[in-house]
């Protein structure tokens, strides 16, 4: 079981896309992400005062021996970009 995410945005976009990328997922990755979703969004609230755009970059793995979980890891990187953001 394995997810993924990658995300560039305003503050309050990554954390509805956050939100949202738990819909696309389903079983055990789904389970995997929800646990660890209201981290990512948190940290993501977190840093957002000092900086309009962050790019969050996260994935998971969990295996799994005749149904009992043996290890799960998970990665997280979060860069605040610095400057004028202009569209």
């Amino acid at each position: 079981m394995s997810w993924s995410i990658s995300l560039i945005g305003k503050s309050d976009a990554v954390i509805a896309a956050i939100e949202e990328e738990s819909t696309k997922l389903s079983g055990q990755s789904r389970t995997e992400f929800d646990g660890i979703k209201e981290h990512l969004k948190g940290l993501v609230a977190a840093n957002s005062g000092q900086y309009a755009i962050v790019r969050l970059e996260a994935n998971g793995h969990a295996a799994f021996d005749d149904g009992s979980k043996t290890y799960s890891t998970c990665t997280v990187t979060l860069t605040p970009f610095y400057g004028r953001f202009v569209q």
